[in-house]
């Protein structure tokens, strides 16, 4: 038997029709519906322009306002960074002074303890 001839030869059940018929008159219905809506929504174009020159104009202050922010965090992180070098700056500067000193103190020891040795004899 050939597969046409199977297809050919079914019929699907009533209910089975019956549901199907429903489900897309339904669908068809709401269609036709969101259809006639979107079209509903073109009826008054300036109105609709007006408002996406309102939309447009409040995300561009948004935007502005945005932009303002990020400039003044910027300037701040700049500002953060510079301070953070000298820190870095002061910090080296007092290690070089540290080991000098720590050069120094040990100069000094070495005289002192030949100078003790000197003085004291085994």
């Amino acid at each position: 038997m050939k597969i046409t001839d199977y297809l050919l030869g079914y019929s699907p059940p009533i209910w089975a029709t019956f549901v199907a018929g429903v489900f897309s008159v339904i669908t068809i219905f709401l269609s036709l519906f969101l259809i006639f809506e979107d079209l509903s929504s073109y009826k008054n174009p300036e109105a609709e322009l007006e408002s996406f020159k309102m939309e447009y104009a409040n995300a561009r202050l948004e935007c502005n306002a945005a932009d303002e922010i990020a400039n003044i965090l910027a300037s701040e992180v700049i500002g953060l960074e510079e301070k953070a070098l000298r820190l870095r700056s002061n910090e080296l500067k007092l290690e070089r002074q540290l080991e000098n000193s720590q050069a120094k103190i040990s100069s000094f020891k070495k005289p002192a303890a030949n100078q003790h040795a000197d003085q004291h004899p085994s």
